[in-house]
């Protein structure tokens, strides 16, 4: 996916670097970009992105069974209900998750993380508390990387962009 980007940028004749944002397993790609592209970025806005050990953690945390609700789940076809994208980038994550373990963020560039903090818990029982999960995974990036903002959008869901997009728009803002 990040030879695509890179592919769009060129094609449309966009100078960078650029400011890059992402929503979910878009913040994988953003990272895994200006792990590549290191001069074509500017800053990230990373949007309630993944983590990269949100797996370890599950299974770490969660009793067996959880852990074989959980890999029913993402082995057997998923939730039918789940639209097509969210399908895709599942598969997209397991493919990807060794890989992303290995990147380090850039301590060159501004990066700004927002996390959703008004998030229900799933009506999945090996899920719930992820959302906790997922925040202090994201606390830990600060361990080598503590110029990351850690942003938490107190309104939102998962959804930031929808909820809260002032507050994207600002932190991209305050990026430029």
């Amino acid at each position: 996916l990040i030879y695509d980007v890179n592919t769009m940028l060129e094609r449309e004749n966009i100078p960078g670097p650029s400011i890059l944002v992402g929503h979910p397993y878009g913040g994988h790609i953003v990272r895994y970009f200006a792990d590549v592209y290191t001069d074509k970025v500017a800053g990230m806005v990373l949007i309630d992105p993944s983590v990269e050990y949100m797996e370890d953690e599950i299974r770490r945390l969660k009793t067996p069974a959880e852990v074989k609700s959980y890999d029913s789940l993402m082995e057997y076809g998923k939730d039918p209900r789940w639209p097509e994208g969210i399908k895709r980038e599942a598969d997209y994550f397991a493919t990807n998750e060794v890989r992303i373990k290995e990147i380090r963020f850039p301590n060159t560039i501004p990066i700004t993380v927002l996390t959703a903090m008004n998030m229900g818990d799933s009506r999945h029982a090996f899920l719930k508390g992820v959302n906790q999960i997922a925040s202090d995974l994201r606390k830990k990036w600060l361990i080598d990387a503590p110029h990351i903002r850690l942003v938490p959008a107190h309104r939102s869901g998962h959804f930031i962009q929808y909820d809260e997009p002032e507050l994207v728009i600002n932190e991209i803002k305050e990026m430029l």
